[in-house]
């Protein structure tokens, strides 16, 4: 599951990427439009899989509070456990 979501992260932001590079050449206005339409719509695309990906990865770290490495061995108060 994973690795599918790593490589439709990656085609997506090709898509992107392929679509703005269009954007500098094409001059015809109504392709324009559909390319903008088309860059809008992987964009979205793109912004959703992110904030998945944000979402599980929020969950699964906020639950252990980060400290610097020599306040590993500390408690909240600064004593030695």
């Amino acid at each position: 599951m994973e690795t599918q979501e790593h490589m439709e992260r990656l085609i997506r932001r090709e898509n992107v990427k392929h679509f703005r590079e269009l954007l500098k050449t094409v001059k015809e206005e109504a392709e324009r439009r559909r390319i903008r339409k088309l860059l809008a719509q992987e964009q979205q695309k793109l912004s959703s899989l992110k904030t998945g990906s944000q979402r599980i990865c929020t969950l699964t770290t906020s639950r252990v509070p980060w400290r610097p490495a020599g306040e590993r061995g500390k408690t909240q108060e600064g004593v030695e456990q």
